[in-house]
């Protein structure tokens, strides 16, 4: 399972954002602060997911999508305020 992992700054602190993906059964998870906000099922044919969520009012956008370069692999990154955050 992969996992991937940034750190948010709001107004009521540090906040710990991560996404576990599973690439064999497609499942996902968006984890905020340990606590599940988005779980989505075992996928078959998996070609990624996005998912918007708030953080201290910080608009948040997670994406996980195929790789362009490599068609097995996926690449996830994650949106805060339209900026792409770095992962942790």
């Amino acid at each position: 399972m992969a996992k991937y992992k940034w750190t948010i700054t709001g107004e009521s602190g540090t906040h710990s954002v991560c996404l576990k993906h599973a690439y064999l059964s497609g499942s996902a998870s968006v984890l905020v602060d340990e606590s599940v906000i988005y779980q989505r099922p075992r996928r078959w044919l998996d070609h990624g997911f996005e998912h918007e969520f708030y953080i201290d009012g910080i608009i948040c956008l997670v994406r996980l999508d195929i790789d362009e370069d490599n068609l097995f692999k996926f690449r996830c990154r994650l949106w805060t305020d339209g900026k792409l955050a770095e992962a942790a």
